[in-house]
């Protein structure tokens, strides 16, 4: 009977698929390719600054080289995650070449903007997902929100792999503790998709995290280096690149049991970001190495989770298409005038540029936490219409006198 059930629903799904005219396709499939190799291009480009002028800037001009242990790991993980992009991207372009889209009528620029502006936020730790939902629903782009899921994740797992091979690389964090982080997020969101669809009210899983990451938000107010309230648990002055040094043992532990959890809860809609750099800032990491490790984390995971939403059409498949592509630009202008222009540009040291980044991790805490909470108040108020309206009622039976005329 599974087997059946299986086989009609992808024939359902053939059914609805209209293939583009011979024409038609050639055509998109060559303005695809030719916007994806100048996207390629500039992905190439930014590696390049990122190993020759932006490594040797941070490291009193010592060249990159891999006969370094660490720079022959950072790279060999910064290629794959370059690579897959590429790959998948390929794959991806070529393959809805093919297709009439379910969402033909959709505006080119005003989709292409949203994804530029959403994937320059991710790449400095904004977030993608509430910018691009925030910005359809403000310009009623989606008119059905049971496709926003798979837009979001087909959209940005390619940019995110771009941004994180380019942080990878730009960034000193020990490869180790990166992939154990990676690895545990990855398992976590696999399990955390079989308990999705039994959970009576996923809602509930943001009431407690936008409850605990207000907390943490304070706390990271506190432990912030300028107002120094409260020491970060056991760290060093400038924090550490990895958990993996001796007496560091509990650190890594505590963060990939954590990791996993932050999997699970990624299936009920809640972001990878603003959760690890509370984490990881609590238990003494570096700012800047904090960043590598959740876009690494987040972008494999929505790559993976694109493929069933590709296969079944649950998401705009222009709208994705479109920002997929205006995403990658996004992410390599902000990499660019972020990471390469602030610090080589403007000339701000590494310890300053740490502390920014822990003001900006702070911000994206709070709004992560405000929104968490908003809508799980906002879906609950829809949920539990009779429950509001009763209280009001009792409300002004309560304010009438006994002996006033109804």
């Amino acid at each position: 009977m599974v087997k059946l059930k299986r086989l009609s629903k992808s024939t359902e799904i053939q059914e609805k698929i209209e293939f583009e005219k011979p024409r038609e396709k050639e055509r998109k499939r060559a303005v695809y390719m030719l916007i994806l190799a100048i996207a390629l291009a500039g992905v190439a480009g930014a590696i390049c600054i990122n190993i020759f002028l932006l490594y040797p800037y941070k490291n009193n001009d010592k060249a990159f080289s891999l006969h370094n242990d660490d720079n022959l790991i950072a790279f060999i993980l910064m290629m794959t995650l370059v690579v897959t992009g590429v790959i998948y991207a390929i794959w991806y372009f070529w393959s809805v070449s093919k297709i009439k889209f379910n969402d033909a009528e959709q505006n080119t620029v005003k989709v292409g903007t949203i994804g530029f502006v959403a994937a320059f936020l991710d790449t400095i730790g904004v977030g993608s997902f509430a910018v691009t939902t925030g910005l359809l629903k403000g310009t009623k782009t989606i008119k059905d929100d049971s496709l926003l899921p798979g837009t979001l994740n087909v959209t940005f797992g390619l940019s995110a792999l771009f941004e994180s091979g380019f942080l990878i690389g730009a960034i000193k964090v020990d490869p180790y503790t990166l992939m154990i982080l990676v690895v545990s997020v990855i398992a976590g969101t696999v399990l955390g998709s079989f308990f999705v669809s039994r959970l009576k009210n996923p809602r509930i899983v943001k009431l407690i995290m936008g409850s605990v990451l207000f907390i943490v938000g304070i706390v990271m107010i506190l432990t912030h280096p300028d107002v120094k309230v409260i020491e970060t648990i056991g760290a060093e002055e400038k924090g550490f690149i990895g958990f993996l040094e001796k007496g560091n043992e509990w650190r890594m532990a505590t963060s990939a049991i954590i990791f996993f959890f932050l999997g699970t809860v990624m299936s009920f809609g809640v972001g990878l970001y603003a959760p690890s750099m509370a984490v990881l800032t609590l238990l003494g990491m570096k700012a800047t190495a904090i960043f590598p490790i959740m876009s690494a984390g987040a972008s494999l995971c929505m790559i993976f989770g694109s493929f069933k939403f590709i296969k079944s059409k649950k998401y705009m498949e222009k709208t994705a298409s479109t920002m997929m592509m205006a995403g990658i630009f996004g992410a390599i202008c902000s990499f660019l005038i972020f990471f390469v222009g602030v610090q080589m540009g403007l000339g701000v040291d590494e310890e300053t540029f740490g502390k920014i980044l822990k003001y900006v991790a702070i911000c994206v805490v709070f709004y992560a936490s405000i929104l968490m909470l908003t809508e799980y108040i906002l879906g609950f108020r829809k949920d539990h219409p009779h429950q509001h309206l009763e209280s009001g009622e009792s409300k002004q039976k309560i304010r009438k006198k006994p002996w006033s005329k109804s």
